[in-house]
């Protein structure tokens, strides 16, 4: 194991985030630095795409089980913001 790479593991940083930083001392140059903040919108995207998703699933729940019209419309709200976060780039 490279130096760099315990230097990472000390920051706490992940092993599933596999960018290899080229610096020695383990500090990342701007396109390692861009390519982590990458890595971690993407993994902020899907928990919130999962939020979003049980909280559809829990609101069409709810509606099936009372008929209201409010759990109706929070549910298709629900579904718009899950679609519009899912169409962003």
């Amino acid at each position: 194991m490279n130096n760099h790479h315990r230097i990472a593991n000390k920051r706490g940083d992940d092993d599933s985030n596999n960018i290899q930083i080229e610096n020695i001392y383990g500090i990342p140059n701007d396109k390692e630095k861009l390519m982590m903040q990458a890595q971690k919108m993407s993994k902020q995207m899907k928990q919130a795409t999962s939020t979003k998703k049980q909280d559809l699933d829990k609101a069409f729940t709810s509606f099936s089980l009372n008929l209201k019209e409010s759990d109706f419309d929070n549910g298709m709200k629900l579904r718009e913001e899950l679609h519009d976060l899912n169409e962003q780039p």
